[in-house]
């Protein structure tokens, strides 16, 4: 079935697997997998498994299967860096107030806002969303620049930064691309957000990567030129959101449900894509 973890009681007892919606409003904790003692694989279209509780699946015996280390496949999933560089377009366009233009009456001037070319763009995390959105960036005129803590990796086209210090103070705009299995901590924390005064911000890799306290506090005090966000910390549980969209009011920043992934491209390529995984790996047991 497709389904996300809130269909997940009524949809997978009896069943010996289980391939989760792209898009997933709920987490598989520890209590939603006692729904079925048969389950022995759960599928999850993505490469984090933040939304699901490990030890819990483990500890019943089921095998999770992910996207995680599927680089040659995912290299076709674009809707993340897509959704990423347009968050950025939209930040610096103003476009945001732009479609309610009429209603706010605003004009043109009022709306003047800036172009990609020429703009100094960091990215932090350089696997596949971000060497894409680095791409976009670069095929618009931007000069790119990037964070990894992946010392082979090189692009010829963007330069490597040595800290997330420096690519901060150095960038004008700012991506957000890293996994969240690689750092313990928030990695933009409030002294990083406080070097960003008068700069964009965009996320869509984890709300956990972003100290969300200092984040809110600094975009009350409209520290940055622009914010977008995908992603929030605790997405499935009690979380911030609201506090959010009470910002977004006179100010650009934007706040979407964390649907970068969701194309109906993407959504089925992965689907599809997990469903012949889990097919291989249950005939290379029996």
């Amino acid at each position: 079935s497709a389904f996300g973890a809130s269909s997940f009681l009524a949809s997978a007892f009896g069943a010996s697997a289980f391939v989760a919606s792209s898009f997933l409003s709920s987490a598989f904790v520890a209590s939603v997998f006692v729904a079925s003692s048969s389950l022995k694989y759960l599928c999850s279209p993505t490469t984090g498994v933040n939304h699901i509780d490990v030890q819990a699946a483990e500890h019943r015996g089921i095998k999770i299967l992910t996207l995680r280390g599927e680089r040659e496949f995912l290299n076709t999933i674009r809707a993340t860096p897509e959704h990423s560089f347009g968050l950025m377009l939209s930040l610096l366009r103003n476009y945001k107030f732009a479609f309610n233009a009429g209603k706010n009456h605003c004009s043109r001037d009022d709306l003047k806002g800036f172009e990609v070319y020429g703009k100094k763009v960091g990215i932090i995390g350089l696997g596949r969303v971000g060497s894409l959105v680095g791409k976009y960036c670069l095929a618009f005129g931007a000069q790119v620049g990037f964070y990894d803590i992946d010392q082979s990796i090189v692009l010829g086209d963007m330069s490597r930064y040595e800290s997330i210090s420096e690519l901060v103070s150095t960038s004008q705009i700012i991506f957000l691309c890293a996994s969240h299995t690689e750092f313990s901590r928030p990695i933009l924390g409030e002294k990083e957000l406080a070097s960003m005064k008068g700069k964009y911000l965009i996320n869509t890799a984890r709300g956990e990567l972003v100290e969300e306290m200092a984040l809110i506090e600094a975009i009350k005090k409209n520290l940055f030129a622009g914010v977008a966000l995908d992603v929030l910390e605790n997405e499935t549980g009690h979380n911030r959101m609201t506090e959010f969209l009470d910002l977004t009011t006179r100010r650009n920043l934007i706040v979407t449900p964390h649907m970068a992934g969701a194309t109906f491209e993407s959504m089925w390529k992965t689907e599809e894509f997990l469903v012949a995984k889990l097919i291989d790996d249950y005939l290379a047991i029996s």
